[in-house]
């Protein structure tokens, strides 16, 4: 048996606790049935900024809260993804730290320590260009950096059909562009584009949509959006398999690199994939899943209202997308994969392994706040921006941030 420690970001907050997304849930549970025990650390918990920042500790009672856990824990081997941890886990632990992309390698966090620190750690990469970038971008060792590719935990599981469409994902708002040369907001602003009027043009058949967050552009949505956090690897599920087409349509940092976490998930489940024109996937997938592919609008259409008249042609798909999952896309390939880099032991007795548990590291304390609270505090965090003094003043305007931010 080995302890593995696993940071991750999560955006679904409910009753005021954050929740571990599926995608880490499925791997953590991988591990477990593999007989190791499983720390997972949701940096939103913990860190001012845990997506694409600077890994800033909201407090120093809290850092030393999280590092005094995972010291207890005493992991075999660390995983964090994009980077998304506190940094000063490079000084107290010995173990392999395992840097392995939720994005692409522009988007992970506290990029100086990663170059400072770039003999230190181990790097997973699953898209096109990971490896180069994580090479060119962080002076990473070619000996240290390993393909992982994606898969999911999804089972295809028989459910009455609610909903002809189904998309589960985020729902942007119109991002403002200043330059194309900021790579990161042009990527976002392209996306959030890209997905309005994609999810606009089904706006005719029965689609749901379930999100976080529903920003002012999806307004017009009406009843088609539901607000319900969807995290879990059986809520995933139970909505995939309930609906006749799952439906992707991925960010634009992902489309020359690889595609969704969502698509496997949708091509595991008992709903048909609907996705963008993708090259990976036909190399994944055979020339086969290009009959699932659009290449416009007016293509995501027809094709939509053709399979929701052609019962025949989903039953078939179906099967021959979860035949292909099964084979290539489980989540115990990988984990085998990984056991092997490290040499981590494997638990043979089946008590053992019932008794190793998935746990999840909350917050110590919950805040409430009121409209007072969030209004006088963002009067002083835009005071403390026009002033930029020091780094030590910026750390703490974040932390102010964090705490507005997290204000429910």
């Amino acid at each position: 048996m080995s302890k593995i420690a696993i940071f991750s970001f999560s955006p679904v907050i409910v009753n005021g606790e954050r929740k571990l997304l599926n995608y880490y849930e499925a791997i953590s549970l991988e591990f477990q049935k593999r007989g190791h025990r499983v720390l997972n650390l949701i940096t939103n918990n913990f860190i001012v900024d845990p997506w694409n920042g600077e890994n800033t500790p909201i407090s120093n009672d809290e850092e030393k809260r999280v590092l005094s856990s995972l010291k207890k824990f005493n992991p075999d081997l660390i995983i964090s993804f994009n980077n998304s941890k506190l940094d000063k886990v490079v000084k107290f632990f010995d173990c392999p730290i395992v840097i392995c992309e939720a994005d692409t390698p522009e988007y992970f966090s506290s990029k100086k320590d990663l170059k400072r620190n770039s003999d230190r750690y181990y790097y997973f990469y699953f898209t096109k260009n990971g490896k180069k970038k994580i090479i060119s971008q962080y002076g990473a060792s070619e000996k240290k950096i390993f393909y992982i590719s994606n898969a999911t935990a999804v089972k295809n599981k028989a459910e009455r059909k609610i909903n002809d469409i189904v998309f589960i994902g985020t729902l942007y708002d119109r991002f403002k562009i200043e330059s194309k040369k900021n790579k990161i907001n042009f990527l976002n602003y392209r996306s959030s584009i890209q997905r309005y009027e994609a999810l606009k043009k089904l706006d005719v058949f029965n689609l749901k949509i379930y999100t976080n967050r529903v920003p002012s552009l999806y307004l017009d949505f009406k009843n088609k959006i539901e607000t319900k956090p969807i995290y879990s690897l059986q809520q995933l599920e139970k909505i995939y398999n309930s609906s006749l087409i799952g439906f992707n349509i991925s960010h634009a940092q992902a489309k020359n690199e690889c595609y969704s976490w969502r698509v496997l998930d949708i091509l595991a489940s008992n709903a048909l994939l609907m996705c963008e024109e993708n090259n990976f996937l036909k190399k994944d997938f055979g020339k086969k899943i290009s009959r699932q592919l659009y290449s416009s609008k007016y293509d995501l259409y027809k094709k939509v209202k053709f399979i929701l008249k052609n019962k025949n042609f989903v039953k078939d798909q179906v099967c021959f997308q979860n035949d292909i999952i099964n084979k290539k896309f489980r989540w115990k390939q990988r984990i085998q994969y990984i056991e092997s880099i490290f040499n981590l032991k494997v638990e043979s007795s089946t008590k053992n392994k019932i008794r190793n548990q998935v746990i999840v590291l909350n917050r110590n304390t919950k805040i409430k706040y009121n409209f007072l609270t969030k209004f006088i505090g963002n009067l002083i965090v835009n005071l403390l921006y026009k002033i930029k003094q020091n780094k030590k003043l910026n750390k703490n305007i974040l932390r102010i941030k964090f705490f507005i931010k997290n204000s429910r």
